[in-house]
């Protein structure tokens, strides 16, 4: 589970109504607020979606001052404000709708309690997030009791999960804090600090835990402790952390499947020395018709984002066959606009096409 800022709290909106003005009904004042208020909504949603922060910004501010009450627009400006690390004012907008948003109130409270959480305010953030009477503010709640070694605590919430996904994560966090096993509980206690963005600190300390050597004998089977390594090995890489990456993969023993392997590549490429980055060319090639299209894909677009400032060349060979907004976003940044162009679809498109 990563609560990464707010990626939840858009909702769908209306489409842009085309006929003419005219020939509509009058409306009401009310209901032309309304209107204005979802139709910012919908720009800044837009905007947020091909990462044009500024208009974001400033769709969101028409839309809250359209109409301060609505609970689109005070989520919308909150995730704004969060971005900017202002998370007073980012709690401001969500408090101020909270008591009129009626269903949505959970919601509500949910977003405060991530935004509490940035703010490493970790009693607020979980008070907010029972309250929200939410399964993801279950969720949220047992993480904070985790990495407060409030274990028991934890369990008795996670086993009040029901929904789909969420369930599958409880499931895995029982997996590790239900058995009185420092090592399993410290796992949790790693992912965790990975949902709640100290990532640093989670890959240096699963780097401490998984390199001991009592860490074998936790009660784990050997697939597990194999998926473990990999995990987090993709996970230090994604943070520069290429060292702890390449210790880590070390100790999987499942050298010949193709998850290690294409991480074992993306380590390659991130290191970016002429003999790495041959390594991670010559294991793409070799996973060709081995791995899973996709997966393949996706390994190169993450090979080629850690990669293009040091080696634009070697990014843009990756990403030859590799079409999506990821690869685009990287063509973009090396400035090959057209290959970017060719790669990107939906919104990004779009923005591209409008640079």
């Amino acid at each position: 589970m990563i609560p990464i800022l707010l990626t939840s709290l858009l909702s769908f909106f209306i489409g842009c109504n085309t006929e003419k003005i005219d020939s509509e009904p009058e409306k009401s004042k009310g209901q032309r607020v309304e209107d204005n208020t979802a139709d910012f909504v919908r720009q800044a949603d837009e905007a947020l979606r091909s990462e044009n922060l500024p208009e974001m910004d400033a769709s969101y501010a028409k839309a809250i001052k359209s109409d301060p009450s609505n609970v689109d627009a005070a989520s919308g400006a909150a995730y704004a404000a969060l971005l900017q690390e202002d998370y007073v004012t980012a709690d401001a907008y969500l408090k101020n709708v909270q008591q009129s948003a009626g269903e949505r109130k959970g919601e509500v409270l949910l977003r405060r309690s991530i935004i509490a959480m940035r703010k490493l305010d970790f009693e607020q953030a979980r008070q907010h997030a029972i309250d929200s009477g939410l399964q993801m503010g279950l969720l949220f709640a047992a993480e904070i009791d985790i990495m407060n070694d409030e274990f028991s605590s934890a369990i008795e919430l996670l086993k009040k999960i029901t929904d789909g996904q969420i369930f599958g994560l409880a499931e895995k966090y029982l997996q590790y804090i239900e058995k009185d096993d420092d090592y399993l509980r410290l796992i949790a206690v790693t992912n965790v600090m990975w949902a709640m963005r100290d990532r640093k600190i989670a890959v240096r300390t699963a780097n401490d835990v998984f390199l001991q050597s009592d860490f074998a004998r936790a009660p784990l089977k050997a697939e597990e402790f194999n998926n473990l390594y990999i995990l987090w090995s993709a996970r230090a890489v994604s943070i520069g952390e290429t060292e702890i990456a390449q210790n880590l993969l070390q100790k999987s023993k499942s050298k010949k499947d193709w998850q290690h392997l294409a991480t074992e590549a993306i380590v390659s490429c991130a290191i970016g020395q002429s003999k790495t980055i041959k390594r991670c060319k010559s294991i793409f090639r070799k996973l060709e018709g081995i791995a899973p299209s996709q997966g393949l894909k996706d390994a190169k677009a993450t090979a080629a984002q850690l990669t293009y400032a040091k080696a634009p060349d070697v990014a843009k060979e990756l990403l030859s066959d590799v079409s999506g907004n990821s690869a685009a976003r990287v063509l973009a940044l090396i400035g090959d606009n057209n290959a970017a162009e060719d790669a990107a679809d939906g919104i990004f498109l779009k923005y591209l096409e409008g640079r």
